[in-house]
């Protein structure tokens, strides 16, 4: 067999063998057919995002961003291959300027690209550009808001975070509600929503869903310590002194977090005493 048809058999049983794998994550024939054509061609720049993807998904972001690189160094139009690196430089190196220069070559390549739109966004969020990243957000769900259900989520949450950091926490709660909508167990959904309803002094309303963000995801401190400031505003100081304590037991840095358990304590204290003193005075009050 000619080394031609080789390679074209390969690329069809590693495409073949990736889409089957695809549900359970199980990526092993699909890994040794594409690693099977590189030693045959290895400029095979379509092999090389394909394994990129798949070390994407498998978690071995190192072995990814290496296929990625080498992918673009073979062929420098492939509009997938810099979006892949781009959310990969962004989200796992956090070299968020790097994936934006990636981000920009994608959408110079293929204009209208939802997820480069939605990872740029997301990316010039992170560098305090909250403008830009609402306008890049917004355009794509102009362009794929029907395609992915999880990713117009995802950018209904950045919207909202973006929003929220712009003070602009109506709207900011209208773009976590509608993300809830699509992805309703992302935790970071619900504490957005907590977080806004805290600094509109709702506080009723944030502990609820501070609730919800705690129940889906107990392992994140800060939650502990936003729903604690709200219990401390509406004078649980109990329950906020528990959740201060948790919030430290999770992350103990913080003076804030310390300062204000402390502050609780306090009050809790001196409300001991008066209650101690209420009931010391009505047990020595002479009968009527």
């Amino acid at each position: 067999m000619l080394a031609a048809e080789k390679v074209r058999k390969l690329m069809y049983q590693g495409r073949e063998s990736f889409t089957a794998g695809f549900e359970a994550r199980d990526f092993k024939e699909a890994i040794h057919n594409f690693n099977a054509l590189l030693k045959i061609d290895p400029t095979n720049g379509n092999a090389h995002r394909i394994l990129g993807l798949i070390y994407k998904l498998t978690a071995e972001y190192d072995l990814a961003h290496s296929h990625l690189v080498r992918a673009i160094f073979y062929y420098n139009k492939d509009a997938e291959a810099y979006v892949l690196l781009g959310g990969i430089k962004g989200s796992i190196y956090f070299q968020h300027s790097k994936a934006i220069e990636a981000l920009d070559v994608a959408l110079k390549l293929r204009p209208g690209h939802y997820l480069a739109l939605q990872y740029r966004g997301w990316n010039k969020g992170k560098l305090g550009q909250h403008k830009l990243a609402i306008a890049d957000l917004e355009a794509s769900l102009t362009f794929g808001s029907s395609l992915d259900c999880e990713e117009t989520g995802n950018t209904y949450l950045y919207l909202g975070q973006n929003k929220m950091m712009l003070q602009k926490y109506d709207e900011a709660i209208v773009d976590f509600t509608k993300a809830c909508a699509y992805n309703p167990n992302d935790a970071q959904i619900h504490s957005g929503l907590g977080l806004c309803n805290l600094l509109q002094k709702n506080y009723k309303e944030a502990i609820v869903d501070l609730n919800t963000a705690i129940k889906l995801n107990s392992d994140d401190p800060e939650n502990y310590q936003l729903r604690g400031c709200c219990k401390e505003k509406l004078h649980d100081h109990a329950g906020a002194l528990q959740d201060y304590k948790t919030r430290l037991e999770l992350n103990p840095l913080g003076d804030a977090v310390k300062q204000a358990a402390f502050r609780v304590q306090r009050t809790l204290s001196s409300i001991s005493v008066v209650v101690q003193a209420a009931g010391e005075a009505a047990a020595s009050a002479p009968d009527n």
